[in-house]
């Protein structure tokens, strides 16, 4: 949201203190409007025997003018208006899809012949499980330096241009990691407010994939079986970018991403159950 420049009231001509006995008056007001809206969609198909198939969208907006945790959003007490804008958890575009399969392997099991139940199937065959994540970046938090003496407060930069550059977005391993453009977003003059919102850009996406495949081995007994399975989480060690810097006085480093979630994580496990 560009909105105009708005210098910060009593630096010219401050006017006399209510109760000069006091340095600071502190007010604080707990209020605010938020707003969701989302089209949810899912599919979800069964196969026999033994697989099972879903997928689940969500198309949603998050929308707010209030304080988000320890975030002050707000610069303007008198213009709540200026501060809305898209919530620091908003995301846009949400796609989950999961696959549970047990596999037609191991003995008296083949493809296309004499295919077993699914209790059959469980019970001493192969299960190959994914849930795979897309999903749209969640707003980058911009700040700049404080310009205005106003105390409890998340000063922000000015808007001169987008931002948004895809040249850069896509091509962050060969631009030394930067995602928007920083040129866009500069200090305000001393004694103004910045111009900008707090949640005008989007960070980099999701696309992760998780993995697991379990084999359940029978022992002595009817009730008792051994199950051994192994997990990937992340398994195509994709990386994963996180938020980039939204400081507008953190100098080279404004606009650059410095850090990803954790690479590919895999684990076995061995249970025994009766």
């Amino acid at each position: 949201m560009l909105v105009p420049n708005k210098l910060l009231a009593g630096v010219t001509s401050p006017a006399p203190a209510a109760s000069p006995q006091y340095g600071l008056v502190l007010y604080v007001q707990s209020s605010g409007n938020s707003s969701y809206e989302a089209l949810l969609a899912r599919y979800e198909h069964r196969i026999a025997p033994g697989l099972n198939f879903r997928i689940e969208y969500a198309f949603a907006k998050a929308l707010t003018d209030s304080w988000q945790s320890s975030l002050t959003i707000q610069q303007i007490s008198d213009c709540r208006a200026c501060a809305k804008g898209p919530a620091t958890f908003d995301v846009r575009h949400r796609a989950v899809a999961s696959l549970v399969w047990n596999l037609p392997f191991g003995r008296s099991q083949r493809f296309g012949r004499n295919m077993p139940g699914w209790a059959d199937m469980a019970a001493g065959g192969w299960i190959l499980s994914a849930v795979t994540t897309f999903a749209s970046g969640q707003p980058v938090i911009l700040t700049a330096p404080n310009q205005t003496g106003s105390a409890f407060t998340n000063p922000l930069p000015d808007r001169v241009c987008d931002g948004r550059d895809r040249r850069l977005s896509n091509n962050i391993r060969d631009n030394g990691m930067l995602w928007f453009d920083t040129a866009c977003f500069p200090m305000p003059p001393v004694g103004y407010f910045g111009n900008s919102g707090a949640t005008v850009l989007n960070g980099p996406g999701l696309d992760n994939w998780d993995l697991g495949l379990q084999k359940t081995l029978r022992t002595a007994g009817d009730t008792t079986n051994l199950q051994l399975r192994t997990e990937m989480f992340n398994a195509w060690n994709h990386a994963q970018f996180l938020q980039p810097n939204g400081n507008a006085g953190a100098g080279v480093n404004f606009g650059r991403i410095s850090a990803t979630l954790p690479p590919r994580l895999i684990q076995v496990a061995l249970k025994l159950r009766w």
